[in-house]
């Protein structure tokens, strides 16, 4: 209960003007709330110790058996209000206001309210906590909960002027006292919605009023862009969306446009128009003159047909030179091959002429260096090539290289050692022995390495349990991946040790 006095001096006068009271209505009627009102008029010369309102489920407003809710008095005339709580569902109150001098009570006239039975949940209006292009931040509260468990809750809304149904959001956590909040995302910019909150129980779903609110307008989208370092005719630069709400609101164009003469370059100048990739995207600008200064920016446009531009970048390209190359990767070494990759960075401000690989033994000095040209180009400046003919067991530095009217210039290399030569994995048959011969057929499973060929094949026997070449052999003819021998002059009931030639040689 909460007791609030006026401003009194000691009430000495019994025959003291009491003021006059006027109960109001009951609003907002709830399961175990209401509000409800009342004016005071309070005379010149009245003093009022203790006024209010005091309400019972006795019709009679008994003091033993009523509650009472004080209020302040503000001038000498003036309507109050006050909620009251934690009331019963489905009972009826009567309520009136009273006013005390110290010495006599009066009451005002007596109404009366029923609150409402269970039922669906009760919720205050949604409020907006803040809004972006495409999402809303929404907070509400369940008042009551109807008289059973929440089973979920969130909030409901739909475009505007729609006939479209709601949609529902549910929202995964609630405070003690049944606040929320919840983000709907997903929306459209600068558009208007109509939200309410709701909550379900077992009886039912209850909504609290519905408000209308308008997401931001589409913003600016916001760049941040980096360049490599020049080369005598191109430059690789890059850039990134800072906005976190620039890829929901949809970038229909990202690119890159440059300038000679204009220090803030716009989509009218120079442009290339790059691909998004997450949130960044890049591109090699090619055909810049050497020796000239450029600016440069990336810029970005959303569906809203808004253009949004990096920070300048300056750069000045160099002078003519040979090409400019980058490392060389071996994607795939095996026993005599190896599978390369580069690329050609710059052409130094001239055409290429020839671009490939150049390779030597490790030992070796750079007077033995081989050079294997490319002829395949891709439009980024990467190339490939397959280089064969190596040994095994072999250390090699390998480098790309690209030539123009200037020269020839090298990439930065690597070294690789091929890998060890493997023995033919092969299988042993035997057919029905006679008196004096054996037929025998060998199956080649793997020659052993993807470049290894089989140059000669055969067996060896003996009647010792491990037979060598020193002893019986016989070559045979390779037929596809088997071969196979007939062996004859042995003696009649002897045990043989057959197997293949221990060294198979290759090619």
């Amino acid at each position: 209960m909460l007791t609030f006095f006026s401003g009194c001096t000691k009430d000495s006068d019994p025959e003291n003007e009491m003021p006059s009271l006027t109960t109001g209505e009951a609003t907002n009627i709830g399961r175990k709330s209401v509000t409800i009102s009342g004016s005071v008029t309070v005379p010149a010369a009245s003093e009022v110790r203790d006024c209010g309102f005091m309400y019972s489920t006795v019709s009679t407003l008994p003091d033993a058996d009523s509650k009472t809710v004080g209020i302040t008095l503000q001038g000498s005339s003036n309507t109050y209000t006050v909620t009251l709580t934690d009331l019963t569902p489905n009972t009826k109150y009567y309520y009136c206001l009273y006013a005390s001098s110290g010495y006599t009570k009066t009451r005002s006239s007596v109404r009366d309210f029923t609150t409402a039975a269970d039922g669906t949940p009760s919720l205050e209006s949604s409020t907006s906590i803040s809004s972006t292009e495409t999402s809303l931040t929404l907070a509400s509260r369940i008042v009551d909960d109807g008289g059973s468990n929440i089973q979920k809750f969130g909030f409901a809304y739909k475009e505007s002027g729609t006939s479209e149904a709601e949609k529902l959001v549910e929202a995964t956590h609630k405070e003690s006292d049944g606040r929320y909040t919840f983000t709907i995302t997903g929306l459209a910019a600068e558009t208007s919605y109509d939200v309410r909150a709701f909550a379900t129980n077992t009886r039912g779903t209850g909504y609290g009023e519905p408000i209308t609110l308008v997401t931001s307008a589409p913003e600016t989208p916001l760049l941040q862009a980096e360049a490599g370092e020049p080369g005598s005719t191109s430059i690789e630069v890059s850039a990134k969306l800072k906005n976190e709400n620039d890829l929901a609101t949809g970038i229909t164009e990202v690119g890159f446009c440059w300038s000679k003469e204009k220090e803030e370059p716009g989509m009218e100048d120079n442009k290339t128009i790059g691909q998004l990739n997450g949130k960044e995207f890049s591109i090699v600008i090619k055909d810049l003159a050497p020796e000239t200064k450029y600016y440069l920016r990336a810029y970005a446009v959303n569906k809203r047909t808004k253009v949004g531009y990096s920070n300048v970048i300056t750069f000045t390209t160099t002078k003519s030179a040979e090409p400019k190359l980058d490392v060389t990767t071996a994607a795939t070494v095996d026993e005599t091959s190896v599978v390369l990759k580069s690329k050609i960075t710059d052409n130094g401000g001239h055409d290429v002429i020839k671009f490939g690989f150049a390779y030597k033994v490790g030992n070796e000095g750079t007077e033995t260096q081989k050079e294997v040209p490319v002829s395949e180009l891709k439009e980024d400046g990467s190339f490939q090539f397959t280089l064969t003919g190596l040994s095994p067991e072999t250390t090699y530095e390998i480098r790309a290289f690209a030539v123009n009217s200037v020269g020839t210039g090298y990439g930065e290399g690597c070294t690789i050692t091929t890998l060890a030569q493997k023995a033919p994995q092969v299988s042993l048959e035997t057919g029905t022995p006679e008196a004096h011969s054996v037929s025998v057929t060998g199956i080649i499973q793997s020659a052993g390495g993807t470049s290894s060929v089989v140059r000669e094949v055969g067996f060896c026997w003996s009647t010792t349990p491990t037979p060598t070449l020193a002893d019986n052999k016989k070559t045979a003819t390779l037929d596809g991946v088997s071969f196979s021998a007939a062996i004859s002059g042995l003696k009649a009931e002897t045990k043989y040790y057959i197997r293949l030639m221990p060294s198979m040689k290759l090619k």
